[in-house]
């Protein structure tokens, strides 16, 4: 099983923490030149110069293996669901960035995450089936876009409960709520092409 998202899905933890649970991470990534300035490695990063892609920096494999048991700590608390992740982003990110525990799960996110960049580059299947994966995803939000303007331009509004549930669904389901909304829409107004 895979979880694939943009640009914006990545942060210093989600490959680790995915790596921890079993989906893998396969997020696009559409600039590849911006990623390999991401890239690390395990040994030193003299060792890979001659080679046409080098690692930037070196993830420091003993700052892992020190922190191991307080990051199998972390784990089991997300997986017992005592913690959202996002409230363990929140978290890690306030701590000074000498913590350990969050200098351990950001250095094995680095790895995870060059390992990834480093298939990715090397499977074009992978790629297509994640830009594929991605496409569908915000084709669906397109559609569900479409249909709820649609559905607020064409239904007329009666009474109270009418109005309360289509402003609800403007709100939920639209990127731009109307400003007006009237009770006594009589009839379908027209599209307006934008």
């Amino acid at each position: 099983m895979a979880i694939t998202g943009d640009k914006h899905s990545v942060n210093k933890a989600n490959f680790a923490i995915l790596y921890c649970f079993g989906p893998r991470f396969e997020p696009r990534f559409t600039a590849m030149h911006k990623q390999l300035k991401e890239l690390n490695c395990a040994d030193d990063p003299a060792l890979y110069e001659k080679y046409l892609i080098c690692p930037v920096g070196q993830v420091d494999l003993p700052a892992i293996v020190d922190e191991n048991q307080n990051m199998n700590q972390i784990v089991a608390t997300l997986g017992l669901k005592e913690m959202t992740q996002g409230t363990l982003i929140r978290k890690l990110c306030t701590y000074t960035t000498t913590n350990p525990t969050r200098r351990a799960i950001f250095e094995f996110d680095k790895l995870i995450r060059s390992i990834y960049t480093l298939r990715y580059l090397r499977n074009p299947p992978q790629e297509r089936n994640v830009h594929r994966s991605q496409n569908r995803i915000e084709s669906y939000h397109q559609l569900r876009t479409a249909i709820a303007q649609a559905a607020y331009l064409f239904l007329p509004c009666t009474d109270g409960f009418q109005l309360q549930v289509l402003t609800y669904f403007e709100f939920r389901f639209l990127s731009r709520p109307r400003q007006t909304v009237t009770a006594a829409r009589a009839a379908p107004q027209p599209v307006r092409p934008r």
